[in-house]
């Protein structure tokens, strides 16, 4: 295995201050060394720049060094040192496993203050080894289920009325192709098969194939040794993997919500309507053509204005009056997947509706906790919304406030977010751990 690549701040120019109190809390920002795409590249000059910035101070005036390590997945995956003073770029299969993870390393172990097993102090060494690191031991997952509440799923309950779309979770194997077209993919933070649109009986026989071949698959890893020959009995139980079943319909434009519900704030509003011109022509129907306009020229991304931003539903009038206008009509499936409508803002109002359909999903998570109401909820939640081809906003899905793509927002802002989301999920963790050791130790007073 090649060597940890470490990126170590010297004596500069601080970058830190008032305007970044989470980001200046950071001592060492783990980066996945996978990541590398366009807004990887951006956060990691970013990160190196502000540890260079902010690193290190003279030790004797309290100074403190920072550190940027890139790690490989298995190298993340044996980290005890989940702090909030250390902060995770990283896929997000490897942060769920970490934070389910009920081991009592570094932080896991329930202190008095979230921040203990924090990152380096001044002075300690820059460089760590990872070159061996032990396998994974089958005790370190919890099976408290509280834990499971940190992760937020793609379509929580509480979003329902804002989907505007049929949305259910079932098996690829009971699709039937009168339902079709469907967007299917997966529950939970396995992401073997890519979420798609299947639109052909031809498409839904392979995914029904390939969905009995993952379920062959995680059963045989399952398995071990004697248990192996019995795969084929008749009395065999397969792992069921669960898909989100999603009715189809077409996004002229999106945007992705920054949202901090415990102090009501929204962070950003970005939008990303041209991130996803690539995924609507993969999942484009066999029968539609990209064509443009003959006035633009070919491969260009085109646009269509639209004015009411007042609303989630356009009315009757503006619905009429945007099907005479003389540009390609909003309310009609583009026949141009290079098209995307130019938005301004979404609407205030939408937004608004929003938040407050995220404040009632932490509540109803916190609530579930039967002794503190801080130990099971999250604070924040990253909502994507998006305008439909028939004029309405919805909520296209909603993710957990780490591995984010960017898509443009301002890189301090971004990491700022990133970092502030990070550390309060850590806090909801250190609590849900907290009371199932007072929980067990309760228990066990009770039985001596």
């Amino acid at each position: 295995m090649e060597p940890t690549t470490i990126y170590t701040g010297t004596d500069m120019k601080r970058m830190d201050g008032p305007d970044l109190p989470y980001t200046s809390s950071v001592q060492t920002f783990y980066v996945q060394d996978t990541w590398n795409e366009e807004d990887d590249e951006e956060l990691r000059e970013y990160l190196e720049r502000f540890v260079v910035a902010a690193a290190e101070d003279d030790p004797a005036k309290g100074g403190r060094r920072r550190t940027v390590r890139y790690l490989c997945e298995t190298e993340l995956l044996q980290l005890s040192d989940l702090s909030p003073t250390s902060m995770l770029f990283c896929d997000s299969h490897i942060v769920q496993s970490l934070l389910l993870r009920g081991d009592n390393s570094s932080s896991g172990r329930v202190a008095k203050h979230g921040k203990e097993g924090g990152g380096q102090a001044a002075g300690s060494t820059d460089y760590e080894s990872f070159s061996s690191p032990p396998p994974p031991s089958s005790s370190s997952t919890s099976t408290n289920p509280k834990l499971a509440l940190l992760i937020i799923p793609s379509y929580p309950s509480a979003m329902m009325s804002l989907y505007g779309r049929r949305i259910q979770i079932g098996r690829l194997c009971d699709i039937k192709p009168h339902q079709l077209p469907l967007f299917v993919k997966r529950t939970g933070s396995d992401k073997t098969m890519a979420a798609k649109v299947i639109h052909t009986p031809q498409e839904l026989v392979q995914a029904q194939l390939q969905e009995e071949h993952d379920d062959d698959d995680d059963e045989e890893s399952m398995a071990g040794g004697a248990e192996k020959a019995s795969r084929h009995s008749k009395t065999k139980t397969k792992t069921k993997n669960k898909y989100y079943l999603v009715q189809v319909v077409d996004f002229v434009s999106e945007w992705r919500l920054f949202l901090d519900t415990k102090n009501n704030k929204i962070w950003a509003c970005q939008e990303y309507s041209e991130y996803m011109i690539g995924h609507r022509l993969q999942n484009a129907a066999p029968n539609v053509h990209m064509t443009t306009p003959s006035n633009e020229p070919s491969g260009d991304i085109t646009t269509t204005t639209t004015t009411n931003n007042n609303n989630n539903t356009w009315g009757e009038e503006e619905a009429a009056a945007a099907s005479s206008a003389e540009e390609p009509s909003l309310f009609q499936l583009p026949t141009n997947l290079l098209q995307i409508a130019a938005v301004e803002e979404v609407p205030p109002k939408f937004v608004e509706t929003v938040m407050e359909a995220a404040r009632t999903m932490t509540a109803a998570s916190s609530s579930s906790s039967s002794s503190s109401s801080s130990s099971s909820g999250v604070g924040f939640v990253v909502v994507d919304v998006g305008l439909t081809s028939t004029g309405h906003w919805c909520v296209v899905e909603c993710n957990p406030p780490f591995a984010l793509s960017s898509y443009g927002l301002p890189i301090e802002t971004y990491v700022e977010y990133c970092v502030a989301a990070w550390q309060d999920l850590l806090e909801h963790r250190r609590q849900i751990l907290l009371e199932e050791q007072q929980q067990q130790q309760q228990q066990q007073s009770e039985l001596s």
